[in-house]
């Protein structure tokens, strides 16, 4: 290995533990190829800074946290470099982040991954530890992809568009570089991801004879999985899905879902919620991975109130964060009955409250303070104190109230900066599935949890035990009401006239584009005998004009005093929220009527026909109306692990067999091939579909048809 000694003035750091004690490391200021490549010890605290340059966010802007940047904190010191972001100074002559510290740490990935095959352990193989020593070191390759993949994805963060590259370039070279569109080089992080996720242990304590064994600090599977997680959900955002793709954000539900299952199949758990933020925080049950700091007190020292010895203020809860805690019943500050009393305002508060903000008239923060806080103008930690709280609070977040930074009586405790954690990717989930499917209650085959119930886990945690998010709506869609023409149409009639009589709010939907006629005029006397609201939606108004509308709302609304009416269109979307927004606003909170997993009260075989009819009927609904009728006579999974479906569709007349079959089978064979497709999402699994035609003269009067069908029967 003839190379060139490489990257001056870096130091080894370490930050890797393994027993309980820190990896011992020698300290040197330049790296020789032959130096670093030819000893194990080297090679490991080679590998060792590249994990040194991962940034903690306890204080990144000269002691200020980035929540001081945004509507969570406020800085307490005005001349505070965070405060660039807020007081119109930032800009790209006066940035507040250096990309120096990411391209560090790739340019030692790259060196790395580049020269790794020319490695030479040739004098250490009779050593007694040599095949564990290797088993560490063939693992470095998967550790440094990782991190350059993080490094990465963190300067896409910061700086969107920017220069890549997978190779050792010189410095003319890099400085030539020209920026890479940050879509591709967040798509290069997730196939790094997938590409390495299975190399990486996802424990290192069962690791055995392996020079790694309960090494702390390490990457490992787990961590992979959520940058990628984390890394789609980005993709999915505003920032660059400007499309609003909603496959963006199905592929980031599916990748937060892995990272979830592999998490509790690894015994990783949500635990206590403080213990993500006290004494060896980075031993919490739900972390994934985080920077462990050792043993300090800075933090303290920058985030303690003023007024104590040696407090600084720093980075203070804004009246903003304080009021989006819930009361403790699931109700904000200021909705009716949520039982705030302005007299003891920061009682009976979400618990994570007192875990993240410290308040006036607070007892015992830190432990040490015999005083309760006053954080008031004119309190003893208050303003005008130079530094004291200007939003009348706090910081206990990630702070050890167990730390003194009294000048007598010092101490200092680990400290971990936590980079993933479980919580977080229920909550990624929530937001994707909620994106995806448009609804917080919607499920799908390969995302079966909703996004309420992901949101619903957070608030149930071990500490928190917060009420759970309210139930989703039930909807029952019944047929469209006529006179009946067979004993279907009487079953089907009677059926609705039922479901009228059994639900808290009736949706009344027309057609705007339709005149109003005697059958409209016929429901709406029907309905006014029911003592629920009715809400009058017109759709299809993407159809007529706005002077037509107006004119058919006034029609409508002469003949019946409807709760609400609103125009909207599916096609456009037009409206919709509006709708979902005035159903909810007259239900009443009633029990518990499906279990979290059902999102319908229809059998599994009731579906599939329903997806087989609707196949049929968008090919031949002018030929065939209100003829065909399908029935699932079989539905079993097969030792192969298909699953087979036979459904028998009826029809009245030969001629109506014929069409339905279609010339050579054609309408048969691609409405099965859609509803196959169909019912493979539906039920996540492969799928073979039979159909059957069978003609059964004036099937529609016929009873064990209809209840092979599913017609409730009246008598």
């Amino acid at each position: 290995m003839k190379l060139n000694k490489i990257f001056g003035g870096m130091i080894c750091l370490a930050l890797l533990a393994s027993c309980g004690d820190e990896m011992d490391y020698h300290e040197y200021t330049d790296y020789d190829s032959k130096y670093v490549f030819t000893n194990f010890d080297n090679t490991a605290g080679f590998i060792t800074n590249i994990y040194g340059f991962l940034e903690d966010g306890f204080a990144p802007y000269s002691r200020g946290m980035l929540a001081s940047a945004c509507d969570e904190a406020e800085y307490s010191w005005k001349n505070g470099s965070v405060q660039n972001f807020t007081n119109g100074s930032w800009s790209a002559l006066n940035a507040m982040d250096n990309w120096s510290y990411n391209y560090f740490a790739i340019r030692q990935a790259n060196y790395f991954l580049a020269h790794m095959d020319e490695c030479d352990f040739s004098d250490y193989k009779f050593n007694k530890d040599y095949d564990a020593q290797m088993l560490r070191f063939n693992r470095y390759q998967y550790e440094a992809r990782f991190l350059r993949a993080y490094f990465y994805f963190t300067a896409v963060e910061k700086f969107g568009d920017v220069p890549f590259t997978t190779e050792v370039l010189t410095e003319d070279e890099a400085n030539a570089l020209p920026r890479t569109p940050a879509k591709e080089v967040l798509d290069f992080v997730v196939k790094e991801c997938d590409a390495i996720a299975d190399k990486l242990p996802v424990d290192y304590s069962k690791l055995g004879d392996d020079a790694a064994a309960n090494e702390t600090g390490r990457v490992g599977k787990l961590a992979v999985l959520a940058l990628k997680a984390r890394t789609l959900l980005y993709e999915a955002s505003p920032l660059f899905n400007t499309n609003d793709d909603k496959e963006l954000y199905h592929q980031a539900a599916l990748a937060s879902k892995a990272v979830i299952d592999a998490c509790l199949a690894n015994g990783v758990q949500l635990g206590k919620y403080s213990d993500l933020w006290g004494s060896n925080n980075w031993q919490a049950k739900e972390l994934i991975y985080a920077i462990r700091m050792g043993a300090m007190n800075a933090f303290e020292y920058d985030n303690y109130p003023r007024g104590l010895e040696n407090g600084n203020g720093g980075n203070c809860p804004t009246q903003t964060l304080v009021d989006a805690y819930e009361m403790k019943n699931g109700k904000l500050w200021n909705e009716e009955g949520s039982g705030y009393d302005a007299q003891n305002p920061y009682a009976n508060r979400d618990p994570r409250f007192g875990m993240t903000i410290a308040v006036n008239g607070e007892k015992k923060w830190p432990s040490y303070n015999g005083d309760a806080l006053e954080t008031y103008y004119g309190g003893k930690n208050g303003e005008p104190i130079v530094g004291a709280t200007p939003t009348g609070y706090y910081l206990k977040k990630y702070c050890d109230g167990n730390v003194n930074i009294s000048s007598v009586n010092s101490t200092s405790t680990p400290h971990a900066w936590v980079v993933f954690r479980l919580g977080e990717f229920y909550l990624d989930y929530a937001e994707a599935v909620f994106k995806y499917l448009g609804s917080a209650d919607a499920v799908s085959a390969d995302l079966p949890m909703s996004a309420r119930e992901a949101v619903n886990v957070i608030r149930n945690r071990e500490d928190v035990k917060m009420p759970e998010l309210a139930e989703g709506l039930s909807f029952l869609d019944t047929p469209g009401m006529h006179k009946p023409q067979s004993k279907l149409g009487e079953v089907i009639r009677q059926n609705t006239m039922d479901a009228l009589d059994e639900v808290d709010l009736i949706v009344f939907l027309c057609a705007v584009n339709d005149p109003l006629g005697a059958g409209d005029r016929y429901i709406i006397s029907l309905l006014k005998d029911r003592k629920v609201p009715v809400i009058l939606a017109l759709s299809k108004t993407d159809l007529i004009s706005k002077d037509e509308l107006l004119k058919k709302l006034v029609q409508y609304d002469k003949i019946y005093k409807f709760a609400e009416i609103v125009p909207l269109s599916a096609k456009t979307g037009e409206n919709l929220d509006v709708l979902m927004k005035m159903v909810e606003k007259y239900l009443p909170e009633g029990p518990k009527y499906f279990p979290d997993d059902m999102v319908t009260d229809q059998p599994e075989r009731n579906i599939v026909q329903e997806i087989v009819r609707e196949k049929l009927l968008t090919r031949t609904r002018d030929e065939v109306p209100h003829a065909i009728g399908v029935f699932t006579e079989e539905f079993h999974e097969r030792e192969n692990g298909k699953v087979y479906i036979r459904c028998t569709i009826y029809v009245e007349r030969d001629s109506q067999k014929r069409i339905i079959i279609g010339k050579k089978g054609t309408v048969l064979k691609e409405a099965g091939q859609e509803a196959r497709e169909e019912i493979q999402s539906l039920i996540g699994a492969p799928v073979f579909l039979d159909l059957w035609v069978k003609v059964s003269k004036d099937w529609k009067n016929k009873d064990y048809i209809l209840r092979e069908l599913g017609y409730k029967e009246h008598r």
